[in-house]
């Protein structure tokens, strides 16, 4: 909501050069310039949390959701399900020091999930505070137009009344001045404490992202107390004790130990298979006779489902 600002022009009678209230034109011509700079403020203080409460919307929507939280919680406990390396991972040398990087994913993304969601309670109330603001002062300075219209119609129908008359309606000129001008003040205040927390809430925001951004690169706590460089190949770990080269390099040298009888199949697995960016993101060829315990699930879109070890 912008402020529709009051021109002395308007009211030539009581300003103009032979107003009956000249000697408050500089006071009047004051009050008209902090209209403007409150009105310029808020407009930019109102953008900027709206900016702030959509980033921080996006977050709860998307990487930050609960749902996303759930989701790599239950993906991670899956891959890592006890402390202890279970029977068929007891060769993994690693697993103890992937079970505790991932507990720690766990628990920083739950975190950074409950910050972002107190973000968004913290901008609540300099929302409502500018808000409020902007309305109060709109709703004085609409009253205080038609004040003056009023007087300003008055005088013109007086002008040949007594001087007293003209004192009792400067006064009560100067009154309405000084109402509107103990408004601007106490909005202007009010915008100051918005500005205070609205640097709060980006400032939170701005943290919390450094945050997730480690905890989503695998640079917990946890990880930065573990080797860092690749035991083989001496450059540093991707993600959780992963070497994205000697991953590849595994997959680029069994690329003619196997085949799924279809070349379309087989060039869309080696493609993703050479372009690995995630280590849950592995996709191999598995001969239908290494399967066990094959369970039927349903008929999907497409294909037929089954479930199988």
């Amino acid at each position: 909501m912008e402020i529709n600002n009051i021109r002395i022009d308007e009211f030539p009678l009581l300003f103009g050069s032979y107003g009956i209230c000249g000697n408050v034109n500089e006071q009047f011509t004051k009050i008209l310039n902090q209209l403007g700079l409150f009105n310029k403020e808020a407009i930019e203080l109102q953008t900027k949390l709206a900016d702030i409460i959509n980033k921080v919307k996006g977050w709860l929507e998307k990487d930050l959701s609960a749902d996303a939280v759930d989701y790599y919680s239950r993906g991670i406990n899956l891959l890592y399900p006890t402390k202890t390396p279970p029977e068929d991972q007891a060769f993994d040398i690693t697993y103890q020091e992937r079970y505790s990087i991932g507990q720690q994913f766990i628990s920083e993304r739950k975190k950074c999930n409950e910050k972002m969601q107190k973000c968004l309670e913290m901008c609540d109330d300099p929302e409502k505070l500018l808000k409020d603001s902007i309305v109060e002062i709109c709703n004085v300075v609409n009253l205080v137009r038609n004040q003056f219209f009023k007087f300003n119609s008055f005088v013109e129908k007086t002008l040949n009344d007594s001087t007293n008359l003209n004192q009792n309606l400067q006064v009560q000129l100067v009154s309405l001045i000084n109402n509107i001008d103990n408004k601007i003040e106490k909005c202007q205040n009010d915008i100051t404490s918005s500005k205070e927390k609205i640097d709060l809430c980006q400032e939170l925001l701005d943290s919390i992202e450094l945050q997730f951004n480690r905890v989503r690169l695998g640079r917990t706590s946890a990880y930065s107390d573990q080797i860092q460089n690749c035991t083989i190949c001496g450059k540093q770990y991707i993600y959780l004790k992963w070497c994205k080269s000697c991953d590849r390099d595994q997959f680029k040298n069994n690329l003619s130990e196997w085949t799924s009888g279809n070349a379309a199949i087989d060039k869309f697995i080696r493609y993703v298979q050479l372009n690995i960016n995630h280590p849950n993101c592995v996709v191999e060829w598995i001969p239908y006779d290494q399967f066990t315990n094959i369970t039927y699930i349903g008929n999907g879109g497409f294909a037929t489902v089954y479930r199988a070890t």
